[in-house]
């Protein structure tokens, strides 16, 4: 009786241990930004190495990001930048701009000088 007391608590928490292994939260996750110049200016206003591992949850720190003029083409990758209050994206490429769709917290976006075509239907 004293044996199986004992056994189930650490049961348990082997049991929770193993399930968990090995598994990382959503804020651990890796963004991928596939567009160079875009992914430069996130690594740089996050103070990142040319190239290194950049997750949700640094995404989510990010509240200004100024890439006026980059030559950026695509804004996937920036869908988790959710803490963004102000985005500067003025003379670029860009022509989709669903990524910014679910940004809530935007409170200043210029996007002029670009070849947005369907902003309207994204942003709504």
């Amino acid at each position: 009786m004293i044996f199986c007391r004992y056994i189930s608590p650490v049961f348990t928490v082997l049991l929770i241990f193993f399930a968990t292994c090995g598994k990382s939260s959503a804020q651990d996750q890796v963004v991928t930004i596939p567009d160079v110049n875009l992914r430069a200016v996130i690594e740089d206003s996050l103070d990142k190495a040319s190239g290194a591992t950049i997750t949700r949850a640094e995404m989510a720190t990010l509240t200004r990001v100024d890439a006026r003029d980059t030559n950026i083409h695509n804004l996937a990758g920036l869908e988790y930048a959710t803490g963004l209050i102000r985005l500067y994206l003025a003379g670029n490429s860009i022509s989709d701009v669903s990524p910014l769709s679910n940004l809530t917290r935007l409170t200043e976006l210029d996007i002029q000088h670009n070849s947005i075509s369907a902003y309207r239907r994204s942003l709504t």
